[in-house]
């Protein structure tokens, strides 16, 4: 890894395994829900163009995207098919778990203009920083106060993001992950449990089980107790396993 050239990371076996789903099989289902969306051309299309930046492998039933983007794509539209929201209207968005940054790069390409924050492990914080300012995205590894447009902030410290939590004041606030905060052990989730009730909007992506923690129990506790507003919980059948989303509006977001 030491001699490999980072210029091409999405090419290395570690991030193909963790971070990149390539050619999955359920990637030509995700394709097709986007192609049938009405705003296909005009918004999807465009957003899916992929970057030489990392050297991504090619989809190729799309060879202008990767697989990658394409789920990542699935995702938010699938979000905004069930709560009539787009995910770039919200004023900030919280990412917990990001990959190497590029569902932050998507929700941007799609028009968002607000606050970015990725919480991660100090390592992929690294990574995400290296991506999206490779990219063309600015980066900072800390909380800026008042902070600009189009700045990304890639957080490690626990104590940074509560405090991002508790003092950010735009009108509206999305948490986002997929399947990061239920591969989270359980004492630091319910370290996270005092940020929840300050977002507005909720876009998760989970696993059923992970290591013997009951996901589905626990993210029904975390909506019954955020209460209001509206939630849709589905299963994603196109996926092996039994994988769900957990989709929610609160208050008058």
């Amino acid at each position: 890894m030491k001699d490999a050239d980072p210029r091409a990371f999405l090419r290395w076996e570690v991030i193909q395994r963790t971070m990149a789903v390539t050619h999955a099989e359920y990637i030509p289902h995700e394709l097709r829900f986007l192609r049938r969306r009405r705003d296909w051309a005009h918004r999807w299309a465009p957003a899916l163009q992929e970057d030489r930046f990392g050297h991504p492998l090619p989809y190729w039933r799309h060879p202008t995207s990767s697989g990658n983007l394409i789920h990542h794509a699935y995702h938010c539209a699938s979000f905004e098919e069930a709560m009539g929201r787009r995910v770039d209207d919200f004023g900030t968005i919280v990412e917990f778990g990001g990959g190497y940054g590029g569902m932050c790069r998507l929700i941007h390409r799609l028009g968002f203009r607000g606050r970015y924050v990725i919480f991660d492990l100090p390592a992929f914080s690294a990574l995400q920083r290296f991506f999206l300012a490779g990219i063309g995205l600015a980066v900072s590894d800390h909380p800026i106060a008042g902070v600009a447009s189009g700045v990304v902030e890639c957080l490690s410290d626990l104590g940074l993001l509560s405090e991002v939590c508790q003092t950010d004041d735009r009108p509206s606030r999305l948490f986002l992950a997929t399947w990061s905060l239920s591969e989270t052990p359980l004492p630091l989730r319910e370290r996270l449990q005092p940020c929840w009730p300050r977002f507005d909007g909720f876009l998760i992506a989970y696993q059923s089980v992970f290591q013997g923690i009951d996901n589905v129990a626990f993210f029904t506790t975390m909506r019954d107790t955020l209460g209001g507003g509206t939630w849709r919980e589905h299963r994603m059948t196109h996926m092996r396993n039994d994988n769900r989303y957990l989709f929610g509006l609160r208050g008058d977001c």
